[in-house]
C-alpha cells in the first residue's frame, strides 16, 4: 500500500480493512423483553381488538357473510329506487343544471377562463423579465 492521496485503490483498501476490524452492533438489552412484552399485551386483546385476519375463522366467515348481505340489500334497494322513478328525478335535476349553466355560469366561465390564459400569460412574461434582468440571467462561467 502507498500513502500517496491519489491512490484511491489502496484508499479503499485501508477503509475496507478499518471496517472489517470494528465489532459488531449489538442489540440494546431492554430490546427482547420489550418485544415479548409487545407481543403478550396484543394476545391480550379480545378478539375485536385484534387484526380481521387473526379473528377465529368462524368469526371471518361470518363478517363476510353479513358484509355480502348488506350489499345484497343495499343493491336491491338502489335497484328498486332506480325502478320508481329515481331515472326522472335525475333527469329532471340534469336540466335545472344546464339551464343555471346556459343563463348564469356559462358566460361568466368563459369570461373567467379568458381571464385566467392572459393574466397566467403576463406573469410568465414578468417572470422571464424578473430571471434575465433582476438576476442577471443564465451563468456562462
Amino acid at each position: 500500500m502507498t500513502d500517496d492521496p491519489r491512490d484511491f485503490g489502496s484508499l479503499e483498501q485501508r477503509v475496507g480493512d478499518r471496517l472489517q476490524r470494528l465489532p459488531g452492533v449489538r442489540a440494546p438489552r431492554r430490546l427482547l423483553p420489550n418485544v415479548m412484552a409487545a407481543t403478550a399485551a396484543a394476545r391480550a386483546l379480545p378478539w375485536h381488538a385484534r387484526p380481521w385476519l387473526t379473528w377465529p375463522v368462524a368469526l371471518q366467515v361470518l363478517s363476510i357473510v353479513v358484509v355480502a348481505a348488506t350489499a345484497t340489500v343495499a343493491w336491491s334497494v338502489w335497484s328498486d329506487a332506480r325502478a320508481i322513478g329515481a331515472v326522472q328525478q335525475a333527469r329532471q335535476a340534469t336540466s335545472a343544471v344546464r339551464v343555471l349553466w346556459d343563463v348564469l355560469i356559462g358566460p361568466i366561465a368563459m369570461f373567467v377562463l379568458a381571464l385566467t390564459v392572459i393574466v397566467s400569460l403576463a406573469c410568465a412574461a414578468a417572470w422571464t423579465a424578473v430571471r434575465h434582468v433582476a438576476l442577471g440571467g443564465a451563468s456562462h462561467r
